[in-house]
């Protein structure tokens, strides 16, 4: 869940429902009791879907309440934005991705992807994932002429998230 200002927001994922009927859910506007839930009724929702639920509790009568049906990701691949902090180079060296998944080169320098410096010593960059697929990472510092000289690995232990449905987008590590 964010939030900002008075604004919260989450994104859930709903399920077919249970015993007592299909998904639904409400939001209550304090952590003590639910007198002031909105809406009052349960809010049903379709099974399986996902959902972005805005709420604003200094709106009265629920009108702060807002819920939108997420689209999800076409395609096999999700971006996944690569963020290295502390990337200090020489002359002649960058900051690479390299991995587990065959996107981070197979855990081999020579495959490794090359990141820019978007705000060096920043080096940030795009690679697409397969959905559902675990990732092991590290970042490295590499020799451009001389793609099996690393000249630094990102300590243990390794950075590693699932893609899942796209549901991580951004992957940070550092030296």
């Amino acid at each position: 869940m964010t939030q900002e200002g008075s604004v919260f927001t989450i994104t859930k994922s709903f399920g077919a429902g249970d015993a007592n009927g299909g998904p639904r859910f409400k939001v209550r506007d304090s952590n003590t009791d639910w007198d002031n839930n909105c809406p009052t009724a349960d809010f049903a929702v379709e099974a399986n879907k996902t959902y972005k639920i805005t709420f604003d509790p200094t709106v009265a009568n629920c009108a702060g309440l807002s819920v939108e049906e997420e689209q999800p990701i076409t395609g096999g691949s999700c971006p996944i934005t690569f963020t290295c902090t502390n990337g200090n180079t020489n002359m002649g060296d960058s900051v690479y991705i390299v991995g587990s998944a065959t996107e981070t080169g197979s855990w081999n320098a020579a495959d490794a992807v090359k990141l820019n410096p978007t705000n060096y010593p920043t080096w940030e960059g795009v690679i697409n994932i397969p959905k559902n697929t675990q990732v092991s990472w590290k970042c490295i510092i590499r020799q451009e002429d001389s793609p099996f000289t690393v000249r630094q690995w990102e300590q243990d232990p390794n950075n590693s998230f699932n893609t899942g449905n796209c549901d991580v987008t951004q992957a940070q590590g550092g030296f």
